[in-house]
């Protein structure tokens, strides 16, 4: 059992697997992110479960358990 641990602004949440490839390739080429100070790729992960550290939402399961079918989107700073 896998946990991925981010902070929110790493992370989109969970998206259908068949929805996955446009989303990154969407935020993947995001003139925002592309251009931004910090530049990010974004990927799929599978891990069983998210963690968002800084994560204040009491709606908010943390961790949230991924769902079947789905995919989290999070993202890796481009060294």
């Amino acid at each position: 059992m896998k946990t991925l641990y981010c902070s929110s602004s790493e992370n989109i949440g969970q998206v259908k697997i068949e929805n996955a490839e446009s989303e990154i390739f969407r935020l993947n080429n995001d003139p925002f992110v592309v251009n931004s100070e910090y530049p990010k790729t974004w990927r799929a992960d599978f891990s069983d479960f998210l963690y968002c550290w800084d994560e204040t939402d009491i709606e908010v399961s943390n961790p949230t358990k991924l769902l079947s079918g789905y995919c989290w989107i999070t993202c890796v700073p481009i060294a």
